[in-house]
């Protein structure tokens, strides 16, 4: 998934924390890009949304002047957009 969106080249571990419903999600990109770009800066943060029908979801956003990193992408058991 990281590595589909160019969010992580060389792909990431991951440590979820769970209170409840809140899930937090920590991140250690193996190998970040070099360059510091408007879509990638060290400690780089994200929220998760989960939504029906995402391709309508990321269209509607669009037009509303949102600029996603990547279309949806297909993971294991779900789709994700960045």
């Amino acid at each position: 998934m990281a590595r589909e969106a160019e969010l992580a080249p060389e792909g990431f571990r991951q440590v979820r924390l769970q209170t409840g419903n809140t899930l937090i999600k920590l991140m250690d990109i193996a190998l970040p890009p070099a360059s510091v770009s408007d879509q990638f800066k060290p400690g780089v943060r994200w929220l998760t949304f989960f939504v029906k029908g995402i391709e309508q979801t990321v269209s509607d956003l669009e037009q509303k002047g949102v600029t996603f990193l990547s279309p949806p992408v297909s993971v294991p058991k779900t789709r994700m957009a960045f």
